[in-house]
């Protein structure tokens, strides 16, 4: 028996096409707002931005734009562990923690880099120049 059909797995995803091609002008709609967020409020936490984009993205959605932005070098994340505090402890500085373990969203912080503007420009125009993607 031939088949006619056959099974594709796919993610769903806001910037993809069903056919699985990039619908680059979602995909700059959705981008563009969590870069600007992170360039006028450096040092956001996970959770800051998990509560401002809750309408319009899901979180696996904003974990992988944020992933894209710090793969092409526009920003980069900072995993902090703060001490616990009491009364009678004695000052300590925070620490970083090892990127094995999973962290709190309270403990992830986003940092824009110097030249991000100029990255995220190069990327934006490297995408419009491919005509298949």
């Amino acid at each position: 028996m031939d088949v006619l059909f056959e099974n594709i797995c796919t993610v769903a995803r806001s910037w993809r096409r069903l056919d699985g091609t990039l619908n680059k002008t979602v995909f700059f709609k959705l981008i563009d707002p969590v870069f600007v967020f992170i360039m006028a409020h450096s040092g956001c936490t996970l959770t800051v931005l998990l509560h401002k984009f809750k309408i319009s993205l899901q979180p696996t959605a904003l974990f992988e734009i944020l992933e894209i932005l710090e793969n092409i070098g526009c920003m980069y994340k900072n995993i902090t562990k703060k001490p616990k505090v009491t009364l009678f402890s004695k000052r300590v500085q925070m620490q970083g923690i090892e990127k094995s373990s999973v962290p709190d969203p309270d403990e992830v912080s986003y940092q824009p880099t110097l030249n991000a503007i100029l990255r995220m420009g190069h990327f934006q125009h490297q995408l419009n120049k491919l005509q298949y993607l």
